[in-house]
């Protein structure tokens, strides 16, 4: 094995520009408008009253409180049903999915029955997770 290169340092001159014809006749065209800035000046106008020259407003009372709108009794019916509906047919497509996998081939249906569970254990988890943080928040 070779021993390692030491680092060296270069200078590097700088090029000499050759000289063209167009660059001359450029010279001899006048400027360009330039269109990337606007010349437009901004009026800026005062408003009438400054919020931050005025101490009484922190100083000032809060508004009252506004109680949380009441909510339907027969929406919260509605919506609980039809949460334990959905429920209940995502559990019976379960079951028939499951029964069908092992009517196919038993290990599919062992296959599913794992999948499921393992489904059931990562929402358990979640759920624990979940009001433990929320235990937490309410200390």
């Amino acid at each position: 094995m070779t021993a390692p290169r030491k680092p060296a340092a270069f200078r590097i001159e700088p090029e000499a520009a050759p000289v063209q014809e167009a660059s001359k006749t450029r010279q001899a065209e006048p400027p360009r408008k330039t269109r990337g800035l606007k010349t437009d000046v901004a009026l800026v106008i005062p408003a009438e009253v400054d919020v931050f020259d005025v101490p009484d407003i922190v100083a000032a009372e809060p508004p009252p409180a506004v109680a949380p709108r009441k909510r339907s009794l027969f929406g919260s019916i509605f919506f609980g049903a039809i949460g334990v509906l959905v429920s209940l047919a995502v559990g019976l497509w379960t079951d028939k999915l499951i029964r069908d996998l092992f009517a196919r081939a038993e290990w599919l249906g062992w296959l599913a029955a794992g999948t499921a569970a393992l489904a059931i254990l990562a929402l358990v988890v979640i759920l624990i997770r979940e009001f433990l943080a929320i235990a937490r928040l309410a200390e």
